[in-house]
């Protein structure tokens, strides 16, 4: 089973990749990251199914920004506050070798939460003028997210005894939030928040273009 879990990440990539069309590859990776952080509770926190986000991303990421140099097109989309992008990167970069970083490795690891999710707010952006596409996310999103919230309603109803089958890793975090909160597929509490910012900007896009009916 924790060998499964483990390829999970690497499965979702190729599949990502198999698609031809880029909205439906950022599909696979979103639906990937909706259950992640059950993933996480399975395999014990597992160091490649904890950056396994990172993986699924950077996969797509190499292979298009790749395919974009080979034909031509080594330009990035206009996006907006690109310069305070920049900016970010390149403090995050100077930070990573400051002498009072505790270690090289520490540092590098630091770039899972720092830098990982821009190249997904450029990717987005670049999807979210295709005509269809916030349509489709939201859609599709929609029918992860339902299922989510499902299972989160049947943990709340079952208790924490619905959980402590994943072993010693979720009980740590149980007890260390005091309390019994369920967490439907994600890795904490509250994660199902992380969803819901996730899709204002393709609600407001839908909002502003007038079409909002997600028919």
């Amino acid at each position: 089973m924790t060998f499964l879990v483990l390829l999970a990440p690497f499965g979702a990539a190729a599949i990502a990749l198999a698609v031809k069309d880029r909205v439906t590859a950022i599909l696979v990776f979103l639906c990937y990251l909706s259950i992640e952080g059950l993933l996480k509770l399975l395999s014990g926190y597992h160091p490649i199914v904890h950056i396994g986000a990172d993986i699924v991303l950077w996969t797509l990421v190499a292979v298009w920004a790749a395919a974009a140099v080979l034909q031509g097109r080594p330009r990035l989309p206009h996006v907006p506050f690109f310069v305070l992008v920049v900016l970010h990167v390149v403090w995050v970069a100077l930070l990573v070798f400051s002498p009072y970083t505790p270690s090289l490795f520490a540092g590098a690891a630091s770039l899972k939460i720092h830098l990982s999710m821009i190249p997904l707010y450029i990717i987005g952006f670049g999807l979210a003028a295709e005509p269809d596409a916030p349509r489709r996310v939201m859609r599709t999103l929609c029918i992860f997210w339902c299922g989510a919230f499902l299972l989160t309603i049947l943990q709340y109803m079952s208790g924490p005894n619905s959980l402590l089958d994943f072993g010693g890793v979720y009980m740590s975090r149980l007890v260390g939030f005091h309390e019994w909160r369920p967490f439907g597929t994600t890795a904490v509490p509250g994660g199902e928040a992380i969803f819901a910012l996730m899709a204002l900007p393709f609600a407001l896009c839908l909002v502003l273009r007038g079409d909002y009916q997600l028919r």
